[in-house]
């Protein structure tokens, strides 16, 4: 229940007991604790790709898209995490919870880090950028900053909230993605 709430937590009582903004800081410290535990190096505290990820990110490098990652994460943890699973040569421009401060930008749904990293990549516009995410905030993300949204429910989410938000498309696997991605831009 905890991770379908997920950015959600103002949305819904979890029923812990406490006043809805304690639980919000649990919550959130709880994240913490796991980018913590990932950074410690201990045995089975660094997530898993899913499956066919490193498949897509190839392919979608392959044919020439140039690739950003926006996440709530931190650096350390995001760039560790990415390091271990040899993803971290994929993406060329990165967005985490410190660019918030650290840049002025407003975090998701704003459109802020979205704008940005499209902006330090200098070659795209709104039409031809596809955000793919997890969450109903990445969603929103997307449809704030005016670009289409693919939703994938492997992550923290599922397809009901992902549609809600404005996804134009929803997938369940990571080898849906080329097709997915040519299907919402019309490219058969």
């Amino acid at each position: 229940k905890i991770k379908r709430y997920y950015n959600r937590a103002h949305e819904h009582d979890f029923g812990f007991g406490l006043p809805m903004d304690k639980q919000r800081e649990h919550l959130y410290g709880s994240f913490s604790w796991i980018d913590a535990r990932t950074l410690s190096g201990e045995e089975g505290m660094i997530p898993d790709p899913y499956a066919g990820v490193h498949d897509a990110l190839e392919t979608i490098a392959a044919a020439g898209h140039t690739l950003a990652l926006v996440t709530a994460r931190d650096m350390e943890s995001l760039k560790y995490i990415l390091k271990h699973h040899h993803l971290d040569g994929f993406f060329s421009v990165y967005r985490t919870w410190e660019d918030i401060e650290k840049r002025g930008e407003a975090s998701k749904p704003a459109p802020d880090q979205l704008l940005s990293v499209m902006k330090e990549i200098g070659r795209f516009d709104l039409g031809h950028t596809l955000m793919v995410g997890d969450t109903t905030m990445d969603m929103a993300m997307a449809k704030s900053a005016g670009t289409r949204a693919l939703g994938v429910t492997w992550g923290s989410h599922p397809k009901e909230f992902l549609e809600e938000a404005g996804a134009h498309c929803v997938i369940d696997t990571a080898y849906e993605i080329i097709p997915a991605k040519k299907r919402i831009f019309n490219l058969t």
